[in-house]
């Protein structure tokens, strides 16, 4: 009896090391905006991305690691109603996949997109009241929501190559109903102070084509600029534009730059949707600790080529992350 247990320890060791333990970790985010639309104003609290998952690995033979992902939002402001839109939790980034040093990654499930990756790479206000993806509408819709064409991709296989020189590349492609289908493409460059993004996405179920340049540079390490310019046929493009007749939306780009002093950053930017819908913003944010930080800011935006019809933001955030 002492051998067989004394083996099934040595067993246990020996096996053990293969399987990491599955990390916990996650967000909670919270806001209060005030927001003025050429139709309504109003003063709401916001949970932005709150967020919690679990994701892990396993070493298999031959250098290959399975690694998994499963990670889901819920909003801090609201009770859960039983609702269809007003669920405990919704899903994010959830897959599985293997990692190799030799070849790159490969994933499979609802995973974020090349083009949205690399738009929130450039977004010094990623996942917050200000990002540029939302009410600022900055960058294009292509950066968000879900489905075969939104910013996290469902039934999608992503491959990543490994970095050779600061350069990979990355291609996904997403099964729909009835065929169709989206495929991407996307070549992304970070070296040093540079980075530098190309995405293509050629969607099957609108017919249509988006393509995305960015660059983003680091004069020093507390001043950095940063521009992205996307143009697509118009299907692919959520205006977000409140007047509607005004047409189609075929052309996204911004502009910003950020400034980092002692534990505080300020952020300037400037972006347009097809020569108007012209927006602008400023927002410092502190951080109160290397997980916890606080930010308030103001934007405003146009909705129209004479900027008669325009709206604003002012918030206030906390954000805490584990």
């Amino acid at each position: 009896m002492r051998v067989i247990a004394a083996a099934l320890t040595v067993s246990c060791l020996v096996v053990a090391p293969a399987l990491a333990a599955p990390v916990l970790y996650g967000e909670v985010h919270l806001s209060i905006n005030k927001i003025d639309r050429p139709s309504s104003d109003e003063v709401r609290m916001d949970s932005h991305y709150s967020s919690i998952g679990l994701k892990g690995s396993e070493d298999l033979d031959h250098g290959v690691k399975l690694i998994y992902k499963a990670e889901f939002s819920y909003d801090t402001t609201e009770q859960n109603s039983g609702a269809e839109d007003g669920a405990s939790l919704s899903d994010r980034d959830q897959w599985l996949g293997f990692a190799s040093h030799d070849w790159g990654v490969v994933r499979m499930g609802m995973v974020s997109t090349s083009y949205k990756s690399s738009g929130a790479a450039l977004d010094p206000l990623y996942n917050t009241a200000f990002e540029q993806r939302g009410y600022m509408g900055m960058q294009s819709a292509l950066h968000a929501g879900n489905g075969v064409d939104g910013g996290r991709s469902t039934n999608t296989i992503r491959i990543d190559s490994i970095a050779y020189q600061g350069a990979k590349l990355v291609a996904s492609y997403s099964l729909g109903e009835d065929k169709e289908n989206t495929t991407g493409l996307g070549i992304h460059y970070k070296q040093d102070s540079l980075k530098l993004n190309f995405d293509y996405l050629d969607s099957q179920s609108k017919n249509a084509t988006a393509l995305k340049f960015g660059i983003g540079y680091a004069v020093t390490p507390q001043f950095a600029l940063s521009f992205q310019h996307e143009r697509a046929d118009s299907e692919l493009f959520d205006a977000g534009v409140d007047v509607a007749s005004l047409g189609a939306i075929d052309t996204v780009y911004k502009a910003d730059m950020s400034y980092i002093t002692g534990n505080s950053a300020w952020v300037l930017a400037y972006g347009a949707q097809s020569g108007y819908n012209k927006s602008y913003l400023l927002v410092w944010n502190h951080k109160l600790s290397p997980k916890t930080d606080v930010y308030t800011g103001y934007g405003r935006k146009g909705f129209d080529r004479r900027g008669v019809e325009s709206g604003s933001i002012f918030a206030f955030g906390l954000r805490h992350k584990f």
